[in-house]
């Protein structure tokens, strides 16, 4: 796995640092946290104040990224909600991490997040962004959904591990928030309070 990279992507609140984290213990790898890697290299091209966010420069990400890449001796844990710039080819598996729209709701409002930004991420999650986006780039057989909801983080890395130690088992759950919340029969007062957003 030398020089590989596994990404873990999913919306903001999802859990990608604190899971990362462990994995990256767990597998003595590597961990770069997309986020912070942008501000601590200057890899950014301007500040969205509406949002309080860095925008990156994706070429100059892209490029410090890959000169990472090729310089580590180690398996590289890459973590992000724009984790799917990395190209394919350095991508052993992509990890979507998946939270429950209600409780991701509940996460961001604990941050403070106006009520803007909490409806674009919670949309986001609920309408496959980031599963979407990272298939886009890696393909369906990289990539892999990871239901957080309710788990503990040694749960969700032991998930993880038992992936990688087994790349080719087979097709795996899609995870599906509009079907479940139409299930809990709150899918229609759930949008509705975000109708005025």
């Amino acid at each position: 796995m030398k020089g590989k990279v596994i990404i873990i992507g999913g919306c903001p609140g999802t859990g990608k640092t604190s899971i990362s984290r462990k994995l990256s213990e767990t597998l003595n790898a590597h961990h770069i946290d997309l986020s912070k890697f942008v501000i601590d290299e200057n890899l950014f091209e301007s500040i969205d104040p509406e949002r309080n966010s860095f925008i990156p420069n994706n070429n100059l990400l892209i490029s410090k990224l890959l000169q990472k890449i090729n310089e580590s001796k180690t398996l590289l844990i890459i973590e992000g909600h724009y984790a799917d710039i990395i190209p394919p080819q350095y991508v052993l598996k992509a990890f979507v991490l998946r939270l429950h729209p209600k409780k991701l709701e509940t996460v961001l409002r604990q941050r403070g997040w106006d009520d803007k930004k909490v409806y674009e991420n919670v949309m986001a999650e609920l309408l496959d962004t980031c599963l979407i986006n990272a298939i886009e780039q890696y393909g369906p057989e990289k990539v892999v959904e990871i239901d957080v909801t309710d788990k503990c983080i040694d749960d969700i890395v032991n998930e993880i591990l038992a992936i990688l130690s087994n790349l080719n088992n087979g097709k795996r759950k899609h995870i599906n928030w509009i079907e479940t919340l139409e299930k809990e029969g709150i899918l229609n007062e759930y949008l509705s309070k975000f109708s005025t957003t």
